[in-house]
Order: structure tokens, then sequence, then C-alpha cells
């Protein structure tokens, strides 16, 4: 399937509940019974996705790469990457996803684009939990569906608090040594920087000097940032 005919999929088609529409979570057994049709084969979504594994197996093809799907094994995904699955009769574990509002306008500061994993698509979409992480991990995934499902008061304020905790105890196990330096930070926001330039200007600007000149640096430096953050250079 080529890129131009692949689907592109909001939370509005995933729906189920009838309220809200910025945000969605699922056991994925049942995600997997209700859109099978639409999530098995190539396709892309508008918003961040997070999927936690507790039973079964399978691969999940993402951005063309493949990794095996286990037990304890959770997949985040950023707005615009390729993503399918194929998974075993027994597959189960929880799905979560929301639009860049959803989280960014419930905090003054934060970004949904500051953690680690989200804030590159060339970063690694997998994180692989211990034992006990898991057991911990699943409680929380857990709870937020069941609130999601819920009709008590503010619940959405209530999944974003949640959903923060999820994402910090994520990054910590992402990132396990320390928390990134500053300068590390401002590496990490260069490329964030990159990959909006390159989204907008992919079609008519290919030249990495481009970039760099609107980046207000050297190609050099934008290569040595991408080397140390991706592993690879900008071209």
């Amino acid at each position: 399937m080529s890129p131009r005919a692949m689907p592109i999929y909001d939370i509005a088609d995933f729906k189920y509940l009838g309220s809200g529409s910025d945000f969605y979570a699922n056991t994925f057994a049942e995600h997997l019974l209700q859109h099978d049709h639409m999530v098995l084969a190539p396709h892309r979504h508008g918003f961040y996705l997070s999927v936690l594994f507790t039973r079964g197996s399978g691969i999940h093809e993402v951005d063309f790469q493949t990794f095996d799907i286990q037990p304890g094994y959770i997949f985040l995904l950023s707005p615009g990457q390729v993503h399918h699955w194929k998974v075993s009769e027994d597959i189960d574990g929880y799905i979560v996803f929301h639009n860049k509002e959803f989280y960014d306008l419930n905090f003054t500061y934060e970004r949904i684009e500051h953690f680690p994993f989200f804030g590159s698509s060339q970063n690694t979409p997998l994180i692989r939990l211990g034992h006990e992480q898991a057991i911990a991990l699943t409680l929380q995934f857990r709870l937020i569906v069941d609130e999601y499902k819920s009709d008590y008061l503010m619940h959405f304020q209530k999944i974003c608090s949640m959903l923060n905790v999820l994402y910090i105890d994520l990054a910590r196990i992402y990132l396990p040594d320390k928390r990134p330096s500053k300068h590390r930070e401002l590496q990490l926001a260069h490329i964030q920087r990159l990959n909006a330039l390159i989204d907008s200007n992919f079609k008519d600007m290919k030249s990495p000097a481009n970039y760099a000149k609107e980046m207000f640096m050297s190609e050099k430096n934008l290569n040595v940032i991408c080397k140390i953050i991706l592993n690879k250079t900008v071209r």
C-alpha cells in the first residue's frame, strides 16, 4: 500500500462510549474485536498511542521496522507513524490514545513531546518491562481504562493526571540512568524542531544545509546532534 493510499485515523474513528473526542482507552482484546478491520492493515493516526501487552504474541511493524510482541512489552507511537499488528488469537492488554491538546491543555508548562519516547519518531517505540514493572504498569493502565468507562465527576481531569503519572514512570524506565542534562534537553528540542521542519517542508526542501540554516546552526552541528540523539546523520 502506498503512503498516499494509507488511511489516517482520528480518535473519532474509534469512539464507542459516545463521550469526548480527544481520548480513548480500552482493553486490547475488545479494541481488536471492534476495530480489527481497521488496525490490522497498515495505517497512520493523528494521535499519541500507548499499548501494553499482557498476554499473547505477534509482531508489530512501526515505520517499516518489525518488533516482537510479548507480555510486558509497551509500544508508544507519535502522530503520523505508520504501523500495523499481526497478533495471536489470545492477545490482550490495554490501549490508550489521545490528541496533543488533551495533555497540553491540562498543564501550564509541560508538553507531550517533552517525554523522551514522544520527542522524535526516530526514537525506539518499544519499552520492555521487567516482572515487577509489568505488574505496576498493568495496574496503571487498567485504572485508566476503568476510569474512562466510568461516569464519575471530572473523570477526564482525573484521567489526564493518571496519564501524566504513567508517562513519568515510563520515562524513568525509558531513560533509567538520570534526568536528562540541560544540554541534552536542548539537543532533544533541536530534534523536535527538525522533525517539525521536515514535516512542513519535505516536499520542497531536501538539502540538510537548508534545514540547518532554518535552525540557525551549521550543517556540521546539526549532524552532530542527530548522531548523538538518533545515532544517524541528517542525510
